[in-house]
């Protein structure tokens, strides 16, 4: 885990997060490798509903610690701004656009059992426990084996 994402929970959910969101749709509006001026900046700021001083801090620590790919400048005339600014991978992971790099097979766990425990019916719950029996049974390297190979497919990178 980056020290980014040893940050404070709310403030990775409130600044961070939205900031990547939408550094990432402006990069689907405008092209990848984006030139941020005062205006982009403000409007990053309104869309992540942030103080743009915020953003600022924000976006030179996301390329800092390789959320972003950029550069920070500053012009000559005082103009601060992102140079060749996009979405990294561990960017697009954070936001859930691309898959994560090791499936956790306790993150299924969890599901399953809150999904045991919120069943409506013995036969439904029945059914979630063998799952969750056979996903212990098949052990953490099949398992992250077996995830990764599809969430590459799911992204289309994977054999058919």
């Amino acid at each position: 885990m980056s020290s980014l994402e040893q940050q404070p929970f709310e403030q990775w959910e409130k600044e961070v997060l939205p900031i990547l969101r939408a550094v990432r749709r402006m990069e689907e509006e405008f092209g990848d490798k984006l030139l941020l001026v005062e205006g982009d900046l403000e409007q990053l700021a309104l869309e992540s509903a942030l103080p743009i001083e915020r953003v600022k801090f924000q976006l030179v620590r996301l390329t800092n610690t390789g959320y972003l790919g950029g550069e920070p400048y500053r012009g000559g005339d005082g103009i601060f701004g992102f140079k060749g600014l996009f979405v990294s991978r561990d960017g697009l992971e954070a936001i859930k656009v691309w898959p994560g790099a090791r499936p956790d097979p306790d993150l299924l766990l969890g599901v399953l059992d809150r999904a045991i425990e919120a069943a409506s019916s013995s036969d439904e719950r029945t059914k979630l426990e063998k799952l969750r029996d056979a996903v212990v049974g098949l052990g953490r390297e099949t398992f992250v084996y077996v995830m990764g190979e599809l969430a590459k497919q799911a992204a289309g990178q994977g054999l058919p």
